[in-house]
Formats: structure tokens, C-alpha cells, sequence
């Protein structure tokens, strides 16, 4: 039997935890702390499962501002050339800016009491992988992905709630 070793390389695709947490309240009526933690805990699981390959981040808001720059970035991390015939197509036909409905900064995130502090040390380092042509330190990132896991290991409990949208009579009930 012939095996065949291909590399693997990942892309990242990271978008503002509050504009996730805005559409899953308008979608799914999460509460917007429930958002925020599934924001935190999937994006802790990428950057653990992924530090080992360095992976690309491309920030939606970057890629809706600047689709050339950011097909250029994805481009040179495969080792590939963009193609501009086919660049104008997604940038004109694919990408729709109507779709993005909402826009924050990482300073709408460090002053939003529902943040937890974790959260905006994750988005900012991930936001700061997004903007640049190089890929993370893996050994860097390996130990960002540790310490982070680490505090959501300390404050899991709290992360095991089920929150559940609001009775007839407004008072929120939950199932542990």
C-alpha cells in the first residue's frame, strides 16, 4: 500500500467576539455572555490545536476592507500567486459588505462589561496574527494556548451552565 504525506497548513478565520455575540443573540437569542465564552472556548481550541503549524489568521473585517491585501497574505503563506482575473471575481461577486452587520475594535471589547479580561487578550493577539505576513511563533503560541486553557480550566464551572433564554415573566432559568 503507497502513503502519501501532504502538508497541511491552516488558515484561521477570526472574527470581533462581539460581533459573534450580536449574531448569535439577533440569530440564536443567546444571552451575550453565553456568546462570548463559545467565542472564547472554540478560539482557545483553534489556537492549541493549531500552534504547532503556524497557522494564518485573516480577520473578517480586515478581509471585507481590504480583500487584495488579505488574498495576498493567504497567497503567500500557501506559496501561491493570486490570480487578479479571479481575485476581482471574489472581491466584486463573492464578498458582499451588506452581510457584515455589525463592527467593533478591540476598544469596544476592553470596555464592554461583559467581557472578561481573557477574551480580549485572546482577540488581541489573535488580531495582532491577522495583520501580518508572518506566521505565530509556534513555541509562543503553544504557550499562550497553554495558559489560556489553563484559566478556562480554573473557571470551567461556570462554563458548564446552561443557559436558557427568559421565562414568560422575564427571570432568566437555568439547568446545571
Amino acid at each position: 500500500m503507497l502513503t502519501r504525506s501532504f502538508p497541511v497548513s491552516y488558515i484561521v478565520s477570526l472574527r470581533n467576539p462581539l460581533s459573534v455575540a450580536k449574531s448569535l443573540a439577533r440569530r440564536d437569542a443567546f444571552p451575550k455572555t453565553k456568546a462570548l465564552w463559545l467565542w472564547l472556548i472554540h478560539n482557545v481550541h483553534i489556537v492549541s490545536e493549531t500552534a504547532a503549524t503556524s497557522p494564518i489568521v485573516v480577520d473578517y473585517d480586515e478581509l471585507m476592507d481590504d480583500p487584495p491585501r488579505q488574498l495576498e497574505r493567504v497567497a503567500h503563506f500557501l506559496s501561491l500567486k493570486v490570480k487578479r482575473d479571479v481575485a476581482i471575481v471574489y472581491c466584486s461577486e463573492f464578498l458582499d459588505p451588506a452581510l457584515r452587520h455589525t463592527r467593533f475594535s478591540g476598544d469596544d471589547i476592553r470596555a464592554d462589561a461583559d467581557c472578561d479580561p481573557i477574551v480580549f487578550e485572546v482577540y488581541k493577539e489573535l488580531r495582532a496574527q491577522s495583520v501580518t505576513f508572518s506566521p505565530p511563533n509556534p513555541v509562543r503560541w503553544k504557550q499562550k494556548a497553554s495558559k489560556w486553557q489553563q484559566s478556562l480550566e480554573r473557571i470551567s464551572r461556570f462554563l458548564l451552565w446552561d443557559w436558557r433564554p427568559p421565562a414568560p415573566d422575564g427571570r432568566w432559568t437555568s439547568k446545571c
